[in-house]
């Protein structure tokens, strides 16, 4: 049976991140993952609550379906 998570080490340089919610919580952990360097697109309903995410170096997603896919 073949494991459900991946099996090479998950790193800044070969990890991409998806994340939705950047509210009061979500916002303070993508933006320590994007100070750890790694590949962030977010997904907010107002995309104005995502520019100092974008300032830090995160793409903005237009939909949870474009997340997804990118």
């Amino acid at each position: 049976m073949e494991a459900p998570y991946p099996t090479t080490p998950i790193s800044p340089s070969t990890t991409r991140i998806g994340w939705i919610g950047i509210g009061l919580m979500g916002s303070p952990m993508a933006s320590r993952l994007l100070a750890a360097g790694y590949f962030l697109t977010v997904f907010a309903r107002n995309p104005s609550k995502a520019l100092h995410l974008q300032s830090q170096g995160a793409f903005l997603a237009t939909s949870p379906q474009h997340l997804a896919q990118s």
